[in-house]
């Protein structure tokens, strides 16, 4: 039970660790990163509180947590570059996969 709780603390750390290490080396604008979500469950909340606290600018990030209702809608954007992460099931990558599409896969 206690993995399923720190899994979305795994993910605000790495989209953290995935992105930020060129933003603090430039202390410039933030870096963008959109970041799809299937579902608006306790799961996700440690994202939102990251978001809230301010926690993503601390590492030079921009973080758009965009709540997407349909895997097929979060494989288009995926694929159209709109979206950088997405924390959802992974069956809706699977056909993106296929075709050769670069994709990462983090699980518990």
């Amino acid at each position: 039970m206690r993995a399923k709780r720190s899994l979305p603390i795994v993910w605000a750390l790495g989209i953290a660790a995935a992105v930020c290490v060129p933003s603090i080396l430039q202390a410039q604008k933030l870096q963008q990163v959109r970041v799809a979500l299937s579902t608006p469950t306790p799961h996700m909340a440690p994202l939102y509180i990251a978001k809230d606290k301010r926690f993503y600018e601390k590492y030079g990030l921009d973080v758009h947590l965009i709540l997407v209702n349909s895997g097929s809608l979060v494989a288009q954007m995926f694929q159209a570059g709109e979206i950088q992460i997405t924390a959802n099931a992974p069956a809706s990558l699977v056909s993106l996969a296929a075709t050769g599409e670069k994709l990462s896969f983090f699980s518990d």
